[in-house]
């Protein structure tokens, strides 16, 4: 996999891609790593895209690396960059943004900071621990009331999972299906994902976790959803420490080695 990133080529591929100078995935350690910081990485105009396009670039990257050595025909730097950069145009027309409002549902707005909640407000927090060399996390949440007082506890391990992004995002529809399941109708989520937290309240989406996302989505604006009130907040690692000792706990107990 190291040759998106440390060819030649595909050193000059990178410096042509849409982004500020300071964000480069040659200044990252791996691909995950690159992959996590790019959802932060900002477009510069006037390109007239809003997501994430570096999934875009190292799959043009690839196939151009594939046509070189299979069918000895040779793609430039600028050329990938605007092939990724056309079909992100054409998913993100075909695949509009969702409106942050649905009328006629009873589902409260998602709220990024904590406000008044209402009183049977049940508390829940998720993480998820990732290991890179198995693809495989655990996944974790613990429910509680508004005294902070212990309702439920949960874990489950999953295969084929390909970043720690999509690991939490995991661990936050698994929380929303037990929640329902226990008729809670007024749930607070507390994950430390920062950037689940922005896709999940602007009700917008990546390729890699289109489908999970659109899940927590149903799970939350759809008219059917279980949940008179929902709030999403993000809090801090140090804060979210018990979620997080689960979620490794169980990572460990199923692939049965030591972190």
């Amino acid at each position: 996999m190291g040759y998106w990133r440390r060819r030649n080529f595909a050193k000059e591929v990178w410096s042509y891609a849409p982004w500020s100078t300071s964000a480069s995935p040659v200044q990252q350690t791996s691909f995950a790593d690159s992959l996590q910081s790019s959802y932060y990485w900002t477009v510069l105009p006037p390109y007239g895209i809003t997501g994430n396009v570096f999934p875009w670039i190292c799959w043009y990257l690839w196939t151009a690396r594939n046509k070189l050595i299979f069918e000895a025909r040779s793609t430039s730097a600028q050329e990938i960059i605007t092939q990724a950069i056309c079909a992100m145009k054409e998913w993100e027309l075909a695949n509009p943004k969702r409106s942050t409002v649905t009328p006629m549902t009873p589902i409260a707005l998602l709220q990024t900071r904590s406000t008044a909640l209402p009183p049977e407000t049940i508390y829940c927090n998720t993480d998820a621990a990732w290991r890179a060399d198995h693809k495989s996390a655990g996944l974790a949440w613990i429910f509680t009331d508004s005294t902070a007082t212990e309702i439920s506890r949960s874990s489950s391990a999953q295969d084929r999972v390909s970043s720690p992004c999509m690991a939490e995002a995991l661990a936050i529809r698994e929380a929303l299906l037990q929640a329902a399941s226990l008729n809670i109708t007024h749930i607070c989520l507390r994950t430390d994902s920062q950037v689940l937290t922005k896709a999940i309240n602007r009700r917008s989406s990546t390729m890699e976790l289109f489908g999970l996302l659109s899940d927590i989505d149903s799970l939350i604006f759809s008219s059917a959803s279980p949940f008179i009130f929902c709030s999403v907040v993000f809090v801090s690692r140090e804060a979210n420490g018990p979620a997080d000792l689960l979620a490794k706990a169980q990572l460990n107990s199923y692939l049965g080695v030591n972190f």
